[in-house]
């Protein structure tokens, strides 16, 4: 007997009108998301805001910036991101947990936007270049490899009646810390002036929650 997925019954169940206004609504999404994203994002503020109000100290948030570049690159996909995150600042090193690809599609199924990671196959060929979008120009799906681990969580984006535009894992995703392994879930909030973040990992012994994370935007397009 065939099967069909969900998200394709779904769709099937939907009437053209119907559908084709999920399709322009979460066109639009993308088009949002691809400009809101695009830059750079700093945590300064937040970390400053938090000394100054006397923040214990096991809560605070580190300082990190985290950079959205766009790149045209058709073999990866037809809107793509090199995302790196930064500790301490836009000189700091790179993380290379969070240096990734990310691709956006329309996912009509889910009524979303699917932002999707992938990782370099040699990250190290590429960290010194990550302010040159150009130089990604000729990045190919075969130089990339599937993510995996905390940061490897497809997000599911959707907008909302305020405006706003929220993300959310399409389903947790396993990795460790302090040597526990972990199920992680993501969520993100992004506004025209600041992207919130924060993640949650479980395990059987309870949840580690952390305080959403506050990344005030601070340039458009390629991240200086």
């Amino acid at each position: 007997m065939k099967r069909f997925s969900l998200a394709a019954l779904i769709v099937s169940m939907v009437s053209p009108p119907a559908f084709a206004a999920i399709e322009a609504e979460l066109d639009q999404a993308l088009n949002t998301l691809m400009t809101g994203l695009s830059g750079a994002f700093d945590s300064g503020p937040q970390v400053r805001a938090e000394k100054l109000s006397n923040t214990p100290g096991d809560m605070e948030h580190q300082h990190v910036y985290r950079s959205f570049t766009p790149i045209d690159a058709p073999d990866v996909g037809g809107n793509v991101f090199v995302v790196t995150l930064r500790d301490d600042g836009p000189e700091g090193r790179v993380d290379m947990v969070e240096f990734q690809v990310w691709t956006l599609i329309v996912d009509a199924g889910r009524k979303a936007v699917r932002m999707a990671p992938r990782r370099f196959k040699t990250p190290e060929d590429y960290v010194a270049i990550t302010r040159n979008a150009d130089a990604f120009n000729n990045l190919k799906a075969s130089d990339l490899v599937p993510s995996s681990g905390a940061a490897g969580c497809a997000i599911l984006w959707t907008p909302s009646s305020s405006g706003l535009m929220h993300g959310v894992s399409e389903k947790p995703c396993l990795g460790p810390i302090r040597d526990a392994m972990l199920s992680w879930e993501w969520t993100y909030i992004l506004s025209d002036t600041a992207l919130w973040m924060s993640f949650a990992g479980r395990n059987d012994g309870g949840r580690q929650d952390q305080l959403p994370w506050r990344l005030d935007k601070v340039s458009q397009g390629v991240a200086p």
